[in-house]
């Protein structure tokens, strides 16, 4: 018998698949964020990096669970013989993986407090001592228990103390931590947001908008972080610097005619790093809550038969619920979407003509070279060229894909400033992470500072359309109106030739009048 009972016995058959099934769903779950981090490289951070590391001793306990539960206990007697302050050797290891698992949450929630509250944008030299701490202080513990168990002969038995204090505590005093961390969290949150009032000059930080009249710049305010909607009037009279390039727009970006002033709308949300963290803190007291239960009502001697049956299903999911809580992120999703877009029109064959004039692509129009940015709207995000066999029907087409090979559109923001001219009074604020960062075209995905990463709530692309189609109301109706002066030219060009011919007639001399 084991003193923290992880693995269930040889005969507890129901127990035994309960706890395949969990651990199975936190192999996957491993497994996932781990060739996530493998795939893509953009999102080798240091967050993720510490989360990549906590996934591998969710991965280890996984393994564990799965081996010493469908593998009899007796093979595993010889190690015990040999060393018998293990006890039992699958529970020992599973003790060991779970405290450091518990440590390098402790470690993610720290990070997350000195980027967040104390703007340590330092915190990767901090990676040595979390590993210290973790795998360290997790080694500690468990040679302090050996030695008490070979010094003090205290047995195995499941109603040994020591093995609970030195595993529950650590437990409890990662779930604590994580709290008063939440706590101060939404605290940062709330004064970031009162602080960002008081700098615009809203009574009481409370206020709902701020206007800037045409005596006023941006330019006043250009160390902010703007976390809400940001409504930009259409007027030229506005001065919006080109130097401006520390206004970080997170949310969206509208366009308005209506008066002369530039309006930002503040809208309060919490952000999903409070709900991520709200999360985990439920998650986590939920799973480890049925093994507390089992353990108090054991000294107690109650009946614990269906609640050890919960404990067994839960504990393995330990794995999963990291996995979900801070391996899928918005920056996450975003990539995932891109990569299954890409797939998805390769796949389908999404390289012949016909298919890509269902997105928005004609390749009939001969004048869809000088229409590129009025068609922007319609188009997919991600543009094929034909293959090979293909060509010769481009050809004909006047199609202006001709390579043999796919490839990916620039930035939609980047195709719109090129063919919008409206949008010059703007693309200084949109565009001010593209300022920022000299590591190419701008990306929605990246970000300035380890603080704005954390917001993971840039959706500057709808943004950027609903400016696209501004310009591209614009372009139409200047349009319209060349189209209306071509045809009065028309007209007056009409008049000019019928006074022409009547000048003719009279001007004709009659032959038989001469003579």
């Amino acid at each position: 018998m084991s003193s923290i009972i992880f693995i269930p016995n040889d005969a507890d058959n129901i127990n035994s698949i309960m706890v395949t099934i969990s651990s199975s769903l936190s192999l996957v779950g491993c497994l996932f964020i781990l060739s996530i981090y493998i795939y893509y490289k953009e999102l080798r951070e240091f967050q993720l990096k510490l989360i990549f590391i906590m996934t591998i001793n969710d991965f280890i306990i996984s393994i564990i669970f799965l081996i010493a539960t469908h593998i009899q206990t007796k093979y595993f007697d010889a190690i015990t013989n040999v060393f018998p302050f293990f006890c039992n050797f699958p529970d020992s290891l599973l003790h060991y993986f779970f405290l450091s698992s518990f440590f390098w949450e402790v470690c993610i929630a720290h990070t997350l407090i000195q980027v967040i509250k104390y703007n340590n944008d330092k915190v990767e030299d901090n990676l040595k001592k979390y590993f210290i701490f973790s795998n360290g202080l997790s080694a500690l513990i468990m040679v302090s228990l050996f030695f008490i168990r070979s010094y003090s002969k205290i047995d195995c038995h499941h109603d040994s103390i020591f093995p609970h204090l030195l595993f529950f505590i650590p437990l409890l005093l990662t779930w604590i931590y994580n709290i008063i961390v939440c706590a101060l969290l939404t605290k940062t949150f709330k004064e970031q947001a009162m602080n960002f009032g008081y700098s615009l000059g809203i009574n009481g930080g409370s206020g709902s908008y701020i206007n800037f009249t045409n005596n006023n710049s941006i330019d006043n305010y250009s160390n902010i972080i703007i976390k809400n909607d940001l409504i930009i009037n259409n007027n030229n009279n506005i001065n919006v610097n080109n130097n401006n390039n520390n206004i970080n727009i997170l949310f969206h970006v509208n366009v308005n005619n209506n008066n002369n002033k530039i309006i930002i709308k503040r809208i309060r949300k919490t952000p999903n790093i409070i709900w991520t963290s709200i999360f985990f803190l439920f998650s986590f007291g939920f799973i480890w809550s049925w093994s507390i239960l089992v353990i108090i009502l054991k000294y107690l001697s109650l009946d614990v038969k269906y609640i050890l049956m919960i404990s067994y299903f839960f504990i393995p999911l330990h794995g999963c619920m990291n996995a979900v809580c801070f391996g899928v992120n918005d920056r996450l999703r975003m990539n995932l979407k891109k990569s299954c877009k890409n797939y998805y029109y390769k796949f389908l064959g999404l390289f012949s003509l016909d298919k890509r004039k269902s997105y928005g692509i004609n390749g009939n129009n001969k004048n869809n070279k000088n229409n590129n940015g009025a068609n922007c709207e319609e188009r997919s995000l991600i543009d094929y060229s034909p293959d090979d066999d293909d060509d010769e029907d481009d050809d004909n087409n006047n199609n202006n894909y001709s390579d043999g090979n796919y490839y990916q559109i620039p930035s939609p923001f980047l195709i719109d400033s090129r063919n919008s001219s409206n949008l010059t009074d703007y693309s200084v604020i949109l565009d001010n992470n593209n300022n920022n960062n000299n590591n190419g075209p701008y990306n929605p995905t990246r970000s300035n500072s380890i603080t704005e990463l954390l917001y993971n709530n840039i959706n500057s692309l709808n943004a950027i359309r609903i400016l696209s189609n501004n310009n591209n109301n614009n372009n139409n109706n200047n349009n319209n109106n060349n189209n209306n002066n071509n045809n009065n030219n028309n007209i007056n060009n009409n008049d000019n030739n019928n006074n022409n011919n009547n000048n003719n007639s009279f001007c004709t001399i009659d032959e038989d009048e001469t003579k």
